[in-house]
C-alpha cells in the first residue's frame, strides 16, 4: 500500500459505525460483498471524489493587484495576472464564502472534469480572493485546504485553468493558467469549485 491508500484506511478506521460482532463477522466473512459495499464510495464511472465542503473566511480585504505580486513564498506568472488579475474589478469584502473540493481519482481532460462539476465555473473577481485566502492560510506551503504534495490545485474561470502550486524546492506558492480544453491531469490534482455563497 502507499502512504495515500494507508491515510484512506486509517481514516475509514476512524469513521467505522457501532456494530455488533455478528455484523462485524458478517464483513468478515464476506469479503466480496464488503469490496462492492466499499465500491459505492468511488463509482467506476467517477473521475472525481465525492465534494468536500469548506468554508472560506475571508478576513481581509485584499487589492488583486498588489497581493498577486512575485515576493518571497510565492511567484506569480504574468499569464495569471493578464487572464485573472486584470479582469478582478473589484475587492472582495471581508466575509464568507462556500467551495468545493474534490481529488481526480483518474487522469482526466479538462473537458471530462468539467462535466463532472456543478457550478465549476469562478468569476475572476472571486477567485482571485478564495486564492489568495487560502495560500495566506498556508505560508511555506503548510499543510492545509490547498494540496502541497507536488500536484496540483485547479480552478476554473471562463478564460483558462488556474493551476496553483507549491514548489518545495523553490519554497515557493506558484500561481499560473492554462487554456481550458488543452489539458489532460493526473489522479491526485485537486480541483475546486464555486458552492453557493454563505
Amino acid at each position: 500500500m502507499n502512504r495515500q491508500e494507508l491515510k484512506l484506511v486509517a481514516r475509514i478506521l476512524e469513521n467505522l459505525p457501532v456494530m455488533s460482532s455478528e455484523i462485524m463477522q458478517g464483513w468478515i466473512d464476506n469479503p466480496k460483498g464488503l469490496q462492492k459495499f466499499l465500491s459505492g464510495l468511488c463509482p467506476e464511472d467517477s473521475i472525481l471524489t465525492a465534494p468536500e465542503l469548506v468554508t472560506i473566511m475571508f478576513a481581509e480585504q485584499r487589492d488583486p493587484d498588489t497581493f498577486f505580486q512575485t515576493r518571497p513564498g510565492l511567484f506569480i506568472w504574468s499569464d495569471f495576472r493578464s487572464r485573472v488579475v486584470s479582469k478582478a474589478k473589484h475587492i472582495v469584502d471581508v466575509g464568507t464564502y462556500r467551495v468545493e473540493r474534490r481529488d481526480l481519482v483518474r487522469d482526466a481532460k479538462d473537458a471530462d472534469i468539467e462535466s463532472a462539476l456543478a457550478n465549476h465555473l469562478f468569476d475572476e473577481n472571486i477567485v482571485y480572493a478564495v486564492i489568495a485566502e487560502l495560500i495566506s492560510k498556508q505560508p511555506q506551503g503548510k499543510s492545509g485546504t490547498l494540496l502541497n504534495n507536488g500536484y496540483a490545485n485547479l480552478f476554473y474561470v471562463s478564460s483558462c485553468v488556474v493551476d496553483v502550486y507549491w514548489f518545495a524546492d523553490d519554497r515557493w506558492w506558484s500561481v499560473y493558467t492554462w487554456g481550458r480544453g488543452g489539458r489532460r491531469w493526473i489522479a491526485g490534482n485537486r480541483v475546486f469549485s464555486s458552492a453557493t455563497a454563505a
